[in-house]
């Protein structure tokens, strides 16, 4: 029987770099997953990378993302469901783990999302119902 020698050849591990706009874009996706959620908008350009702030250390990521949430929402709750939808987002696309995902409300939203409903009477008393749509 011939015998096969392993080769212990020592062989230097590969690695993974991932950029902080890569970083940022998947900051970016978990916020447009929420609802009555949106980015500091910055007073100059159309440049939304300075509402987020990305540092990386060796292994870990830390997170500043400056938003404005709509008034009819906790500001605790959806603080939380920010940091969630980032840390989950970040550590599967990646393999790096987050260790802080600091979330500045810089301000509050008045606009309310109003959906056309049908408004039918209870009763039928002979009168048309009518639609109201409100833009």
């Amino acid at each position: 029987m011939k015998k096969f020698k392993k080769l212990t050849k020592k062989q230097p591990e590969s690695k993974i770099t991932y950029s902080e706009h890569i970083i940022e874009n998947i900051v970016l996706l978990s916020i447009a997953e929420l609802e009555d959620v949106s980015l500091i908008s910055p007073t100059y350009g159309n440049n939304q990378s300075r509402s987020i702030r990305i540092k990386t250390t060796k292994n870990e990521i830390t997170v500043d993302v400056n938003v404005k949430i709509n008034y009819n929402q906790s500001i605790s709750e959806m603080a939380y469901k920010i940091q969630d939808s980032i840390r989950h987002n970040v550590e599967s696309m990646t393999e790096n783990k987050i260790a802080n995902v600091n979330i500045f409300v810089n301000g509050i939203t008045f606009n309310d999302k109003i959906t056309a409903e049908e408004n039918t009477p209870q009763e039928d008393n002979g009168q048309e119902a009518t639609t109201i749509n409100k833009e």
